[in-house]
């Protein structure tokens, strides 16, 4: 898809103030000492049938600490922010804002993924919850909150039809657009990439093309690849996504034999 060039525009440029915190807990990140609220407090005040909610019944996280700067924090609630306005219509809490750094720094701590992979999977949690699925949107409007979501911008006409044409589920909806050069130049350089290492991100690319979702810690520990030679580690590659390509999940994911092809073809080029 060809999205156009960008600079971190409206998303990055706000300031989340991080002085607001339910109770006081000091935490190291990049080497300076940050203050903010335990996972399970933040538990306590989530509503059934919203997006936090959402995050807590479909994911396993733990509370791992902020582990971002204060620049990272800022950006990221900022992100985050813009994904509550345009696609749930409201402002968050503080807390919940402080929920989604707890989750991504998770993310980074555990899977050691790339910030793009993570933000779309906040995305994903977002447009699949309960909050914004019945708001009953068409997929013509579910791109548009997407791209307003995640670009701070609309998209073009020839992008939606390029996009709409595919038939694509929303899963890859998003990625088409948080893995695009423009979202990666819009976050290039914002975050340092903590416990970032290109072989778990390599592994959570084909989990989020094959099956719309990210690969499990279990998962990633039953996989060890950095020893591979480079044939070895293509065939490491082919293996895994003809493994998953034959699981009872990918079935269920790829509604048609297009779309299964597609799917295992984009795997592939990694």
């Amino acid at each position: 898809m060809a999205v156009q060039g960008s600079s971190l525009g409206a998303i990055a440029m706000g300031s989340a103030e991080k002085t607001d915190r339910y109770v006081a807990r000091p935490i190291i990140s990049s080497g300076v000492e940050k203050v903010g609220p335990a996972l399970e407090v933040i538990q306590e005040r989530v509503m059934a049938g919203m997006v936090e909610d959402y995050l807590f019944r479909t994911r396993s996280f733990k509370d791992k600490g902020y582990v971002l700067s204060d620049r990272e924090s800022e950006l990221l609630a900022e992100f985050t922010r813009n994904l509550y306005l345009e696609a749930l219509g409201r402002e968050p809490r503080q807390w919940a804002v402080d929920l989604w750094e707890l989750y991504v720094s998770y993310l980074l701590e555990t899977l050691r993924i790339e910030m793009n992979q993570a933000l779309w999977d906040v995305a994903l949690i977002f447009f699949g919850s309960e909050e914004y699925v019945t708001k009953n949107k068409g997929m013509e409007a579910v791109l548009t909150d997407a791209f307003r979501g995640l670009l701070g911008r609309d998209g073009t006409p020839e992008e939606k039809t390029c996009l709409l044409e595919r038939e694509f589920a929303t899963g890859q909806l998003l990625h088409e657009i948080a893995a695009s050069q423009e979202f990666l130049l819009m976050i290039q350089g914002a975050f340092s990439g903590v416990g970032y290492d290109s072989i778990s991100a390599t592994i959570a690319e084909i989990y989020i093309v094959m099956l719309d979702r990210l690969s499990l810690a279990e998962e990633l520990n039953g996989i060890v690849w950095s020893h591979l030679e480079p044939d070895a580690y293509y065939d490491a590659i082919d293996s895994l996504v003809r493994e998953l390509a034959d699981s009872d999940e990918f079935k269920a994911v790829a509604a048609t034999p297009e779309h299964a092809s597609w799917r295992i073809g984009r795997a592939l080029k990694r």
